[in-house]
């Protein structure tokens, strides 16, 4: 659980794990996309989301996500993540 003021993980990525739980409790979620292509889509407040990261396991659609853009604003976004244990 962070504060974030930032533009920490700002370019889209795939998380080196298995599964990641992300939830935000206060000001904007986290963005997202089905494709390089597809509108960028972004989750609301309290809304959560459980992301496939490079170590799913083969076959599995992975989602490219990113934190929004807040650097310099003055937004501030309380987040909640949250990996499964890796061995």
């Amino acid at each position: 659980l962070e504060v974030v003021t930032t533009d920490a993980c700002r370019k889209w990525h795939l998380d080196y794990t298995d599964l990641r739980l992300v939830l935000t409790y206060a000001g904007p979620g986290t963005q997202f996309r089905l494709d390089e292509e597809a509108e960028v889509e972004q989750l609301r407040p309290h809304q959560v989301a459980l992301f496939k990261g490079r170590r799913f396991g083969e076959g599995h659609a992975l989602l490219p996500h990113r934190s929004p853009p807040i650097a310099d604003t003055g937004i501030r976004r309380l987040l909640l993540v949250v990996d499964t244990p890796m061995d």
